[in-house]
């Protein structure tokens, strides 16, 4: 444990940096100190260094100086954002100056543009530099808004709104990137080798400017080969070039897209060698229209440039949390990932037997390697779903204090990393804020820069875990309640009412199923609350009759007046969704068995029936063109009735194509 006699911690500054030179350590300049801050503009780098709090000679002095003439008026929260560069400005830093084009990559519709992953490809030294530069939020210690951002602790994501935990001037607008404008940042950089191997690493206040802001469709795109009019189109900041200067901004946006999600697979691989977890979870998208009401629900698409940011944030954390540690053993503020208790994969094993699979949980490593091979080649869902219950039998991570935990306890499990905090969202999330803290306080050197000490910091992280909590709570909430606003309304015989759900527990009185078109999960009965069982058959409405429910360890069978039916773990079966009402609680979703076969929704069937019409209409038209193209029978000399009678058309009442018109034409008027 550690020493609680002090509530404060200082921190100072190892004599070695983890993998730095003394170019990439921060040293002093002087008693005054000076501030030097690197401007990232895209073809020139200014450098500007503040010695005193006049010094107002130029426009980036001058910017400085009316930010020191409001702090002194304590115009502190409106100008919080710009609080990074100079709010300990009697400390010195030396700042790294780069050339350097920067893009960010946001959700679409987001209005949260938070971070951004950047890229510096050096070849003649054949070294990758990378980057991550988290906007700062600059907020003082102890001021209204630090103290209003600490009580909520994180930003709460509902279906349709989203209630932040700092003001919108700050996480809209002074803290979010925006193309083409100046933002003040903390950032991580690495040189790699050619190995991706880390080669050195430098922690820092910078000064960024976006040239692009990418969503992460349209980044996606760009990796997967998007035309020039495709990327034009779609990328606002390209829309006034053309030519020769047009065709080079492309060229270089989609090298670096393309590098940095070459970088981001190397690190993941290393990763996933070493026993990193790849879970699955739900995420449904709830589309509404112009007047609130919720049009669709669907699936969130999962694409690889998502891969590409969750890693560059991985690596920014892990590397963050090492520095902080390092320098603050007893009050760092790290996050960790217990072991999962063995007693929570029963669930798991049983799925995975049924379909022939073993699941080894004695490690990470282990258990990564058995979801590996849990593929079943005629059905995607398996895998999907044996990776959702491996995440529901996982542990809740948890912010800890270094010094209310035994080393050997500071390990993240899923992500296979011996240390781990929370950097990259200070917009959103306290705990990152206080990491940021820490962070510079590391860097710095600074005495006077304190940062609480063991025992408030362990009381401060139990409270950010309580509302990291309610969070998610609130959001499952939210989801489920406009599940239910879906289906509120609608016939439960409507098209999106009837949908193919996958068995994945078993119940003494039914199954549980998860539902991919909606992301539900829910119960369906076999056996009615009057001990009635069910019969289902194709075409026909289930009937209630009395009989039997047996269980084994994979299915369940009911034996009912007709026939004994099946009902295994990873089948696919119909279900009815409708809406439970209640007086005492919200509304929930009914989810009732129509058929024991899995379900093709009339849409589907549609989209099969178009396929087949496209095939018989071009097979038709192939058909029509070789007609309208054959050789006339005069050309064909003596040979003609001998051609004829190999080659030559077929009578009406003999002719495939004859057929296949009638059926164009059946066709046609049906549709």
């Amino acid at each position: 444990m550690g020493d609680d006699k002090s509530d404060k911690c200082h921190g100072l500054l190892p004599n070695k940096s983890i993998h730095g030179s003394s170019a990439y350590d921060h040293q002093k300049t002087g008693s005054q100190g000076s501030l030097t801050t690197a401007l990232l503009f895209s073809n020139v780098t200014l450098i500007k260094t503040l010695s005193k709090k006049e010094d107002c000679s130029d426009n980036a002095g001058c910017i400085l100086g009316i930010v020191l003439a409001g702090l002194s008026m304590g115009l502190q929260i409106a100008i919080g954002i710009m609080l990074i560069v100079i709010a300990h400005y009697e400390h010195s830093i030396t700042s790294r100056s780069e050339d350097a084009d920067t893009q960010s990559m946001e959700d679409n519709g987001q209005r949260q543009i938070p971070e951004q992953a950047q890229l510096e490809i050096k070849r003649k030294k054949k070294r990758k530099r990378t980057r991550y530069q988290r906007l700062n939020t600059g907020i003082l210690p102890g001021s209204l808004t630090d103290q209003e951002a600490k009580k909520r602790s994180t930003t709460v994501y509902l279906a349709d709104r989203r209630y932040d935990m700092l003001p919108g001037i700050l996480s809209a607008n002074l803290c979010s990137l925006i193309s083409g404008v100046d933002r003040y940042a903390v950032s991580v950089i690495w040189e790699l080798d050619s190995k991706y191997e880390v080669v050195e690493v430098w922690y820092g206040k910078t000064i960024i400017r976006s040239q692009y802001k990418l969503f992460y469709e349209l980044a996606q795109l760009v990796h997967d080969g998007a035309s020039q009019n495709e990327i034009v189109d779609n990328v606002p900041e390209l829309q006034d070039l053309s030519g020769e200067q047009l065709a080079t901004k492309i060229d270089e946006l989609v090298l670096a897209v393309n590098q940095l999600m070459t970088i981001a697979r190397q690190l993941k691989r290393k990763r996933v060698r070493g026993g990193a977890l790849e879970l699955e979870s739900v995420e449904v998208q709830v589309q509404l229209s112009e007047t609130k009401s919720v049009e669709d629900l669907t699936p969130k698409d999962h694409m690889e440039i998502h891969d590409t940011i969750a890693e560059c944030m991985i690596f920014a954390n892990h590397w963050v949390a090492k520095k902080i540690a390092e320098s603050f053993s007893q009050c760092a503020l790290l996050r960790h990932h217990p072991l999962p208790r063995d007693n929570q994969f029963g669930n798991l094993k049983s799925c995975a037997e049924v379909k022939g699979f073993s699941v080894d949980i004695n490690s990470n490593k282990t258990l990564a390697e058995s979801l590996d091979k849990c593929v079943d080649p005629v059905d995607s869902i398996v895998n999907k779903l044996l990776r959702t219950l491996a995440t529901q039998a996982m542990s809740n991570a948890a912010y800890f204090s270094t010094g209310s935990l035994p080393n050997d306890q500071f390990f993240h499990y899923g992500l296979a990393l011996d240390l781990y905090t929370h950097f990259t969202s200070p917009i959103r999330r306290y705990a990152d804020v206080i990491v940021h803290r820490q962070l510079m306080a590391a860097v710095e050197a600074a005495d006077k820069l304190v940062i609480p000490g063991n025992k408030d910091l362990s009381e401060l992280s139990d409270h950010i875990n309580q509302k990291h909590r309610a969070s998610q709570y609130a959001q499952r909430d939210s989801q489920e309640l406009f599940q239910c606003l879906y289906f509120k309304g609608r016939d439960s015989n409507d098209e999106c009412c009837i949908v193919d759900a996958v068995i994945f527990q078993l119940r003494n009185n039914g199954v549980y199923v998860f539902i991919p078109r909606y992301g539900i999960k829910g119960p369906v009965y076999l056996r009615s609350k009057d001990g009635q069982v069910i019969h289902v058959q194709p075409g026909v409405e289930p009937e209630w009759t009395g009989g039997t429910i047996q269980r084994t360890d994979h299915s369940i069978i009911v034996n009912n007046m007709y026939d004994s039916q099946t009902y295994t773990l990873l089948d696919h079966i119909t279900v009815r969704i409708s809406l439970k009402d209640s007086r005492a609680h919200s509304l929930s979703v009914r989810l009732e068995l129509l058929y024991n076969t899995a379900h093709i929704s009339v849409s589907q069937q549609d989209e099969m029936a178009k396929k087949q019409k496209a095939a018989i209409i071009k097979e038709v038209s192939e058909a029509a063109e070789e007609s309208r193209l054959a050789i006339l029978s005069h050309d064909l000399g003596a040979n003609f009735h001998k051609l004829k009678e190999e080659y030559g058309q077929t009578s009406a009442k003999h002719s495939l194509y004859h057929m296949f018109e009638s059926f164009k034409e059946t066709a046609l008027k049906t549709s």
